[in-house]
């Protein structure tokens, strides 16, 4: 994985915040064989027609092919990421709203077992996609910068390389998770929900409206408030928005995306990943591993 600096062999990744004070994708690569197909000469063996002085006896050439059409790679995956020797299980996320509007793909890939995520943004070009992101430590340190290139396949696979500017190489490998189909409404998410330490104490509640707006509070004196909003009800993905109030935070924004991971489908585990910035500058990269109260 991408080495942190000063980290001695703490490999890889981009800043993956358990936020002990409040999701989830995505690295992508691999090599594309392209197959060209081949066909019989029949000039060998029809040289008498080629030749019997018709009007069209001149060559004629094929029409350009048209371009392929982009990947859509918009998803949740899952997967591993290798580097040094070392393999960490990894979670994508991928949006693009368009894919043929000639925009990046938002691209987050994080990794709870190498606690680090990359935010970046990723551009396709048929099944072949290369993008860039910035790779951060738990607390919204920026540690490095990656590029990446790879090939992808809409509800596929994904397969891609990860560059770092130290010149780190990482493989990732990751296949999409077909919990994105589930549909998404804003009463599926409304409720109470909370954060919890690893001894099991509440870190953080959110409360979230029908409406999809929210308020609350964490440990660490913040108090927040934002709103869900549906990207696509068809899809399991929501678009998210806060600011942080009364705390070193305040006046800070933060934007990202949620989704449900509870493999059960009883829609009551949400993972949240989202850029902080202040002053149009990013301070870091957040996760929420989020649970419905059962109060």
């Amino acid at each position: 994985m991408i080495q942190k600096s000063k980290k001695a062999k703490k490999s890889f990744l981009i800043l993956l915040s358990r936020l002990k004070s409040m999701f989830a994708f995505f690295l992508i690569c691999g090599v594309l064989t392209a197959c060209g197909g081949g066909g019989t000469d029949s000039s060998s063996s029809n040289n008498g027609a080629t030749n019997s002085g018709s009007t069209n006896s001149g060559s004629s050439s094929a029409p350009p092919l048209s371009p392929s059409p982009n990947e859509n790679l918009s998803g949740l995956w899952d997967g591993t990421i290798s580097e040094g020797g070392l393999t960490y299980a990894t979670r994508g996320l991928i949006f693009d709203e368009d894919v043929n509007d000639g925009l990046p793909a938002d691209f987050y890939a994080i990794s709870l077992d190498a606690d680090a995520i990359y935010l970046g943004s990723i551009s396709p070009n048929g099944t072949d996609f290369q993008g860039s992101a910035g790779m951060y430590e738990i607390g919204g340190v920026l540690f490095g910068q990656s590029t990446i290139t790879g090939v992808g396949y809409s509800k596929g696979t994904i397969r891609a390389t990860g560059t770092s500017d130290t010149g780190t190489i990482s493989s990732i490998s990751l296949d999409y998770d077909a919990s994105y189909d589930r549909p998404s409404s804003l009463g599926t998410v409304a409720g109470i929900w909370n954060t919890y330490d690893v001894v099991g104490n509440i870190t953080a509640t959110m409360t979230i409206q029908n409406n999809g707006s929210f308020s609350g509070d964490n440990a660490g004196g913040c108090q927040y408030t934002g709103e869900f909003s549906i990207i696509n009800p068809n899809q399991n993905l929501y678009r998210f928005e806060l600011e942080y109030a009364g705390c070193v935070l305040d006046g800070y924004a933060a934007e990202g995306y949620s989704a449900f991971f509870d493999e059960s489908g009883a829609d009551d585990r949400m993972e949240t990943v989202y850029m902080v910035s202040n002053d149009g500058q990013t301070q870091g990269v957040i996760f929420l591993d989020m649970f419905r109260s059962s109060d």
